[in-house]
């Protein structure tokens, strides 16, 4: 009787976490080493979590034009992840940034990549390095988006960057901006 039970229990440790091989892969790529066994037990359950969401999520991409991945910061709750690397707070003093204007009779580009131009002076989190359209949702339609860099490195977004819908001033890229003068 009590090999019934060893037996059962180790199946039940066994299968505890779906992605056990994947879990081991993601902490020797993202270089994670914990203090403890339960603070392993604490992030490897967490970031299962993330993973199904992940999942969730990237099954209808289609519907939001956009996928996830996981990364460094799978094993962190969303409000440790904002503790940790959110947090701006708007200068009260006046910025001397001048505001962009369209020459009169210049067309501007369908695409500019400020990245292509050297323009990469990061003043803040963010830096808007370009724009452009690409295909997106159900009927591919062309949707505009604004090309950030992300002061957080190359592990995170694709590379170090991120697109980001061009309208209604999501997360706020327009309200604090300042511009390269060329």
């Amino acid at each position: 009787m009590k090999y019934l039970i060893a037996l059962a229990a180790l199946i039940v440790c066994a299968t505890a976490f779906e992605y056990t091989a994947e879990w081991e892969l993601w902490k020797r790529t993202n270089g994670k080493d914990y203090s403890s066994d339960k603070e392993e037990l604490y992030r490897q359950t967490i970031w299962e979590a993330n993973k199904k969401i992940v999942l969730e999520h990237n099954a209808n991409a289609d519907k939001w034009g956009w996928t996830l991945e996981m990364n460094a910061f799978a094993d962190l709750e969303s409000s440790e992840f904002a503790a940790m690397y959110n947090g701006y707070r708007r200068s009260a003093r006046k910025s001397n940034a001048t505001r962009y204007h369209v020459p009169t009779g210049n067309a501007l580009p369908d695409t500019v990549d400020w990245r292509t131009k050297g323009a990469t002076n990061l003043d803040h989190g963010v830096l808007a390095v370009g724009y452009g359209t690409e295909p997106s949702g159900l009927f591919h339609e062309e949707k505009p988006y604004w090309l950030v860099k992300n002061s957080w490195g190359p592990d995170w977004g694709q590379q170090g960057y991120f697109k980001i819908v061009r309208k209604d001033n999501k997360c706020g890229i327009a309200t604090d901006a300042s511009y390269p003068t060329v």
